[in-house]
């Protein structure tokens, strides 16, 4: 089944990214189908996040939570994986500590759709590389490999005339990290990228 990736730099916590996710997911019938949101635990969001998957059509005994009793087993058989918005580093380490990472990229390989806010859709592509130019690695994160659900990175909060300058800056300082990406994608505020 192919993958679809739904990537903003807005997520579920803001009444934006709620109206760009609800956009994207609007001709899926939610009803039955089960998501799991990954955001960092000491995050107050989880009443938020849950909320919003309700207005949007989710059933409450189908939004799981990385503090629920779900196992690596049942993230596998999920139909929507979100990953929230914060810092990169912390985020994909909190993922990989956790033992979700794999499953999590198991679950979008059995067809489930990938939902990334900001953080979340720079974890997408291959590596997070280059979110050391916006975040700080405070947690000394080593493998920077993220899910690979595509070949290249995302850089979110950029618009396409920010990412053109941001690309030819980065060719001029480090050519070397710039040229493993075959693609770069940016998604700017109030906007959604969506990858088939």
């Amino acid at each position: 089944m192919p993958k679809k990736l739904i990537l903003t730099s807005e997520g579920l916590n803001t009444s934006s990214g709620q109206k760009l996710i609800a956009e994207a997911l609007s001709k899926d019938e939610l009803g039955s189908k089960k998501i799991f949101l990954f955001h960092k635990p000491y995050d107050s969001i989880k009443e938020v996040l849950a909320a919003a998957c309700l207005n949007m059509g989710f059933q409450e005994e189908n939004i799981y939570f990385p503090d629920s009793d779900v196992t690596c087993d049942r993230i596998a058989e999920m139909d929507y994986i979100y990953v929230t918005e914060g810092n990169t580093f912390e985020i994909l380490a909190a993922m990989k500590q956790s033992g979700f990472f794999k499953a999590m990229r198991k679950a979008v390989s059995n067809g489930a759709v990938y939902i990334g806010a900001s953080a979340g859709a720079m974890i997408a592509g291959q590596d997070i590389a280059l979110a050391a130019e916006f975040d700080e690695n405070h947690v000394q994160l080593q493998d920077l490999e993220a899910l690979k659900l595509f070949q290249g990175t995302v850089i979110p909060h950029y618009t396409e005339s920010e990412l053109g300058r941001y690309i030819k800056n980065m060719k001029e300082s480090k050519p070397e990290v710039i040229a493993r990406y075959p693609k770069i994608y940016a998604v700017a505020n109030g906007r959604k990228l969506i990858i088939h």
